[in-house]
């Protein structure tokens, strides 16, 4: 089964952000769309619909436990710790460099050496009937 939570970005009370997590819409939300509406763009709230895995929403509901943290603390951190492993620190890698001597043709038209070189590869295997 897959679960879905939807995170609202309310002003800070007291120093702290609060969050709910929202249900089914009904008639009162769509009343309360275009109010809220110009509230996230009036003070830059943000809700975001995340529809997660079961097996990642189990993960996350043991780390909430374990950690005592938010949902969105706990989604938040996990999504961060992801991005450091995929966007970590660029590896330095070193290619061995080998002098290969002047080049054997005029290279000044690469371009047009590749087409002569497909020209005959080409004519090679129409020739052989392929």
């Amino acid at each position: 089964m897959i679960g879905t939570a939807q995170i609202a970005a309310q002003p800070k009370q007291g120093g702290h952000a609060r969050e709910s997590v929202m249900h089914s819409p009904t008639t009162n939300d769509v009343v309360m769309l275009p109010i809220l509406i110009i509230m996230m763009l009036t003070w830059g709230m943000a809700r975001t619909t995340v529809t997660l895995d079961s097996d990642v929403e189990a993960q996350l509901h043991r780390l909430m436990r374990e950690q005592g943290l938010s949902f969105k603390a706990a989604l938040n951190d996990t999504l961060r710790r992801g991005f450091d492993v995929v966007h970590g620190p660029p590896i330095a890698v070193q290619f061995p460099v080998y002098d290969l001597g002047r080049p054997s043709i005029d290279l000044t038209h690469a371009l047009r050496v590749a087409a002569d070189l497909e020209d005959e590869e080409i004519a090679r295997e129409l020739e052989v009937g392929r």
